[in-house]
């Protein structure tokens, strides 16, 4: 197992690029953790968007809202938030953009699961608000489930498996979450700093501090050597 350790989103993104070069392109189980998986400045979204080596690639700002819808209004209260998200998602409009195109399906499964449709995040909020025995562990966020995903396809189901939230005290949460394959070139990057922003959300609706994001990439990789030294400016 590699382990990079890294202060914000972007630093470890690029430690990590570095080591799957290192490795030619193909690393297994490399263990990522962020210590301020929040801090964000507004020039990466530009600076590092994949699309600026593949124009048919989904841009920074679209893998994060993969994650986390973040161009939506989330003032105006969780369940409208949620309800907005399944109208939009459903009718195939994709937030900041002009094709009508399905964007991922990792948050409306975080709040919409299974067929019971389980609002998991919903539910991790309401056990955080009212516990009272200093959970040291929640049960995961699910994102895969063989009531959509084939075990028989190789491509196409989440790469994102789930998403684990623990407590190193009562006051700070802490997320750890697991990737099949993780596309350093592509995704990488976008998954860490949406990840970040649904813990800062989770985080702000239960009265508690963001601690680090760890991730889990049990294959991390990129197809594009190249791309990836000149986008990672490495």
């Amino acid at each position: 197992m590699i382990v990079i350790d890294g202060d914000d989103c972007l630093n470890a993104w690029k430690k990590g690029c570095g080591a799957i070069l290192e490795n030619n392109g193909d690393l297994y189980n490399l263990f990522t953790t962020i210590e301020n998986p929040n801090y964000l400045e507004d020039s990466w979204i530009f600076e590092y968007d994949p699309r600026r080596m593949y124009k048919n690639s989904a841009s920074l700002s679209d893998v994060i809202n993969t994650i986390f819808p973040y161009k939506m209004d989330i003032s105006q209260g969780r369940e409208d938030f949620y309800n907005n998200y399944l109208k939009l998602h459903r009718s195939k409009k994709r937030i900041g953009a002009k094709k009508k195109k399905r964007w991922g399906t990792y948050f409306e499964r975080m709040i919409c699961f299974g067929s019971k449709e389980i609002n998991q995040i919903e539910e991790i909020i309401s056990v955080l608000l009212n516990d009272k025995r200093h959970l040291k562990a929640l049960n995961p966020i699910h994102i895969t489930s063989c009531e959509y995903d084939s075990l028989k396809k190789r491509l196409g189901n989440p790469c994102l498996q789930y998403i684990q939230f623990t407590f190193a005290d009562k006051d700070t949460i802490n997320a750890t979450v697991v990737y099949r394959n993780h596309d350093f070139l592509k995704k990488a990057l976008g998954n860490f700093i949406g990840l970040g922003m649904l813990l800062k959300f989770i985080a702000h609706h239960t009265n508690k501090k963001v601690g680090s994001l760890s991730c889990l990439s049990t294959h991390a990789f990129t197809d594009h050597k190249r791309n990836l030294i000149k986008l990672a400016d490495i």
